[in-house]
Parts: structure tokens; sequence; C-alpha cells
């Protein structure tokens, strides 16, 4: 829920890239700024604790292991000049 990111951000969690449309939803206290260009590529970086993952992570990361020849894919055709 995008809402929950936001409170997350404003209490000081860290920080978040969503759609533009979120802004509207207006927090208090969180500052949006556009990336430009509108096409840049950024690389996605994901850490958690060794420990026991929760099931929440466990899932997250089969979903990824799962999709990353399509996410490659789709990172090259946009990429491409």
């Amino acid at each position: 829920m995008m809402q929950t990111v936001l409170s997350l951000v404003e209490a000081e969690q860290g920080v978040s890239i969503v759609p533009a449309c979120v802004r509207n939803l207006r927090s208090r206290g969180v500052r949006f700024y556009r990336l430009l260009p509108d096409d840049v590529r950024v690389d996605l970086v994901a850490a958690w604790k060794k420990e026991t993952p929760s099931v929440a992570l466990r899932a997250l990361l089969d979903l990824i292991d799962s999709k990353v020849s399509l996410i490659r894919k789709k990172a090259k055709i946009i990429g491409k000049p």
C-alpha cells in the first residue's frame, strides 16, 4: 500500500521510489523528486538479515527468481538507444 510506504518514509525508516501519482496522497514531511530523465535505468539492490528470512521475504525472493529472465529482457529493451 502506497500510504504505508509514505508513512514509513515520514517516520524516517527509509526512502522509496514510487509512481508519480503517489504525490496526490500528500504526506507531511515527505518530499517528492522526479527522476530525470524519465528513461533512466537504475540498479535495484535489496538487503536483509541473514538469519531466518521471513515468509514475506522468501516469497519476494522466489518471485524475483522466477521472473529474473523477464526482468533482464525488459531492462535490455529499455536500455537500448
